[in-house]
């Protein structure tokens, strides 16, 4: 191969690298929430029993996007879903203490997060902390979010942990025949997201 065409080819594959890199990091990448896969569970203590109470919902609509090495992302979460597996009291918390009729969804939110190692996200995923806004009964707080993006081809595998506090709304503390809610929350949401590029 003579010097001008390895030259040629070197500058030839030195361009299909940059092209690839800048299509995958500069431009905006969609990742919708599978809704077939979502797992949102919830753990609190009840008092003075110390009675466990799991919350569950495999509901949850939303995406995150990627852009410029930054995260962005929007959820919301249909709260009239939650089941903890007694029928009176789920009827008793959503009513009287969340009020889904007025305030039918909790709302999770990241305006803008610098992605750690953003040129390896799609290949050996990512563990971090962010913070963002959890909205609920139209109250934002802020919380740190656990976050664990595990890649699975061009789509990512979202495990998310957080915790947070009932009164952080203003909402009473939860009591049923007898047993009062703790005010601490913790909360599990996990789902695919599949990627669509713009």
């Amino acid at each position: 191969m003579s010097k001008s065409l390895f030259i040629g080819f070197f500058r030839l594959f030195i361009l299909f690298i940059s092209f690839t890199f800048v299509s995958h990091y500069s431009f905006a990448q969609d990742l919708m929430v599978q809704t077939d896969t979502v797992k949102v569970d919830f753990f609190a203590i009840g008092q003075p029993s110390f009675l466990k109470i799991h919350g569950k919902s495999e509901q949850l609509n939303g995406k995150i996007q990627i852009k410029n090495k930054k995260l962005t992302a929007s959820f919301q979460f249909p709260l009239n879903t939650l089941n903890t597996g007694i029928k009176l009291r789920d009827k008793h918390m959503k009513k009287k203490y969340l009020e889904t009729k007025a305030h039918p969804n909790a709302v999770f939110e990241v305006k803008s997060w610098d992605i750690p190692n953003a040129d390896q996200l799609f290949s050996t995923g990512l563990d971090a902390t962010l913070s963002g806004t959890l909205t609920i009964r139209k109250i934002p707080q802020k919380v740190d979010v656990q976050l664990q993006l595990t890649p699975e081809g061009k789509n990512l595998k979202v495990l998310a942990k957080l915790k947070t506090k009932i009164s952080d709304f203003n909402i009473e503390l939860p009591s049923f025949m007898g047993i009062t809610v703790a005010e601490d929350i913790d909360l599990q949401i996990a789902f695919d997201a599949a990627t669509k590029e713009k």
